[in-house]
């Protein structure tokens, strides 16, 4: 992308090793703060990629946990009840390590007890599934019929999954959305309606 994150406030975030490019968003600013080693952990917001393209543009590690999995509560996206897709928060770090201390380090306090809407499970250390002997199932999703990745991502994607299928303790799965596009058509229709006078 050749644009910057624009904020109202700061103007626009533009990307720390190339200010022509983005920073990514919407958590761009927390992305390139992290990026030229200003910080070296920092909390974003996601719905459709606002961690996750931050990191990726950034050069550091993002994580979007499950929606309902950290707590929310002082934050406001969308009205209750209203959620098309549910936002969460999630940490950024330059580590993996500092990934997993955030995650379990918020779970650890059981926000749950707090926040009743949130999943009551514990952190599950992964490497003791490996020690279990069960296999990870990670499925692929290539496209959704809607949306098509850009030739880079789909290469990277490629290079992950080969190196991926050398561990037998793995087994991959390729993923086929169910009516992704039917999805799609829904909410633009409903967001064209919503903007017309009928409903003011």
């Amino acid at each position: 992308m050749l644009l910057g994150h624009a904020n109202s406030c700061h103007r626009v975030t533009v990307n720390p090793f190339n200010t022509k490019l983005t920073s990514g968003g919407s958590s761009g600013g927390e992305g390139a703060l992290l990026g030229i080693r200003g910080s070296c952990m920092g909390i974003g917001t996601d719905i459709g990629g606002s961690i996750r393209s931050p990191a990726a543009c950034n050069g550091v590690y993002g994580f979007k946990p499950t929606s309902y999995r950290l707590p929310v509560s002082g934050w406001s996206a969308t009205m209750a009840g209203q959620e098309q897709i549910v936002p969460c928060i999630g940490p950024l770090s330059t580590s993996l390590d500092g990934i997993e201390l955030f995650m379990k380090t918020v779970i650890a306090a059981k926000p749950w007890l707090k926040e009743p809407s949130l999943l009551p499970f514990e952190w599950k250390d992964t490497r003791q599934l490996w020690e279990g002997g069960k296999r990870l199932k990670i499925a692929i999703l290539w496209e959704d019929g809607v949306v098509r990745p850009h030739p880079p991502v789909i290469r990277a994607l490629r290079e992950v999954i080969e190196k991926l299928r050398k561990s037998a303790k793995i087994e991959l799965v390729d993923w086929k959305p169910y009516k992704h596009d039917l999805a799609w058509e829904i909410i633009v229709n409903t967001t064209i309606l919503l903007n017309t006078d009928v409903f003011y």
